[in-house]
Order: structure tokens, then C-alpha cells, then sequence
């Protein structure tokens, strides 16, 4: 007996033995093509803002700080609403270590509109230079959606400065997180 199956037996076998039935290849197709649909229109609702905030840090429109040695700080930000409603901002900013929040502009609540932005300054005070965080600390703002209410974060930017030693011109520079560099302009470390 060879390796190949003998012409008798061959003419014996079904040729659409394991083949779909038409019926059963269009119900694949259309129920597939369901999934895709609802799957599409979920994400569209989830990034449309109707189901979580789409509120983030507008990278575009630049940002702001106040600070001079021995004196409170503060940083602006501008919150940009991307999704295709608007959402109402009931607070922002926190405490964190060695940094006391003081005041947050504007009054609460306010109105941002779906594609618009918000200038937002937090305000802290210096209460201990050595415990501010030196990593990522995202300036957080909280959202009131018909659900309730929902917390987003703005990734403020760092500052560039130069290494320890180093003067301003140095060609050399090094991202400090934005909390840790006004920190340090108040505590004298940063010019």
C-alpha cells in the first residue's frame, strides 16, 4: 500500500465533507459583522465623552507657573474637552507631600464645552522642600457626569533645567517634574 489514497477510495469521499453549509458561513458572516458594528459604536460612545470624561491636559496652548524664593507657588493648565459633550469641572487640584493646596481658579462649577479648553491655576504652599515629589505628579480635576462624579488627570509638562553645578547656558538640561521645580525656585534650589 503506497503513501497516496487509492483512485476507489478517493471517488468514495464526500468533497465537501467539513465544508460550511451556505446557511451556516452566512450566519458566521452576518454575526460577525454584528460584533464589528456594536464594537465600533461602543467605542465611539466611550470616547465620545458621554461615558467617561474625555478631559486632558491641552498640550497646545501652554501652561504657566508664579513662583520667587520664599513664596507660594502656583501652576496653569489648561484642561481641553474632547468628547462631544460638555462637562461640568466641580473641582481640581490636591495636596500632596510637602505642598499644600491654597486655592484653585476659577470658582466651581464651570462649564466646559464639547472641543473647548479651560485655563485652570492651582496655587499651593511650600510647607517642606524635601518631601515634594520628584516624580509625575498629574494635577488631577474632578468631572461631573449624569453617572456621578469621575476624577481625570492632566499631565502637566516638567521644567528644563541645568544639572546641579551647571549655570542656565549649559547645553546639558535635565526634565524636572513641574511641582518639583516650583518647589525648588521657592526653596532657592533653581533659580
Amino acid at each position: 500500500m503506497g503513501r497516496w489514497v487509492a483512485d476507489d477510495v478517493w471517488r468514495q469521499l464526500n468533497p465537501s465533507a467539513g465544508r460550511l453549509s451556505r446557511a451556516t458561513a452566512r450566519r458566521l458572516l452576518l454575526g460577525s459583522l454584528a460584533a464589528a458594528i456594536v464594537l465600533a459604536l461602543l467605542g465611539g460612545v466611550w470616547r465620545s465623552g458621554l461615558v467617561v470624561a474625555q478631559v486632558e491636559y491641552d498640550l497646545f496652548a501652554g501652561y504657566g507657573w508664579e513662583v520667587g524664593p520664599g513664596q507660594p507657588v502656583a501652576q496653569t493648565v489648561v484642561a481641553h474637552n474632547s468628547g462631544v459633550a460638555a462637562v461640568t469641572l466641580v473641582g481640581a487640584g490636591r495636596d500632596m507631600p510637602g505642598m499644600r493646596l491654597t486655592s484653585v481658579a476659577p470658582t466651581f462649577p464651570v462649564v466646559i464645552p464639547a472641543g473647548s479648553s479651560l485655563e485652570l491655576t492651582v496655587r499651593y504652599q511650600v510647607t517642606d522642600c524635601a518631601a515634594v515629589p520628584t516624580d509625575e505628579w498629574p494635577v488631577p480635576v474632578q468631572v461631573r457626569m449624569w453617572w456621578g462624579e469621575q476624577t481625570a488627570y492632566l499631565d502637566v509638562p516638567g521644567q528644563y533645567v541645568p544639572p546641579t553645578g551647571e549655570t542656565m547656558g549649559s547645553l546639558v538640561m535635565a526634565e524636572v517634574p513641574w511641582q518639583a521645580y516650583l518647589a525648588g525656585v521657592s526653596c532657592g534650589r533653581y533659580e
